[in-house]
């Protein structure tokens, strides 16, 4: 599977400098950000589908007591793991939509001073 390549980038034009420090140009692509934000919105179903069959499981049914009981430890620990992987996917998708609503309210505010000027 081909990985998407991340269109936000830093360059640093030759020659352009502000007071010994180089001037660069950030540029933002809000439609991937957007696909970003809303892959961190569906992480939790797609991590809570596998955890909702292990738990639907009988640990019993594997057989041996030590077996049942290092399923029922990995279920317990898997389940604790996902919780927390899905609170780190909820706020990082917090702080994507804060950095796409920053840029936005940049732009506007851009166009706003270009079109008063």
């Amino acid at each position: 599977m081909a990985r998407a390549r991340c269109p936000l980038t830093y360059s640093v034009p030759v020659g352009q400098r502000i007071q010994g420090e180089h001037m660069g140009d950030l540029v933002m692509n809000d439609e991937f950000l957007a696909k970003v934000e809303t892959d961190l919105g569906q992480m939790k179903d797609r991590l809570y589908e596998p955890l909702d069959a292990i738990r639907s499981a009988d640990p019993a049914s594997v057989g041996a007591p030590e077996l049942v009981e290092k399923v029922s430890h990995f279920r317990d620990r898997w389940d604790h793991s996902i919780d927390q992987m899905c609170e780190a996917t909820g706020n990082a998708k917090e702080q994507l939509q804060k950095i796409r609503e920053g840029f936005a309210q940049i732009d506007a505010d851009l166009a706003a001073a270009l079109r008063d000027a």
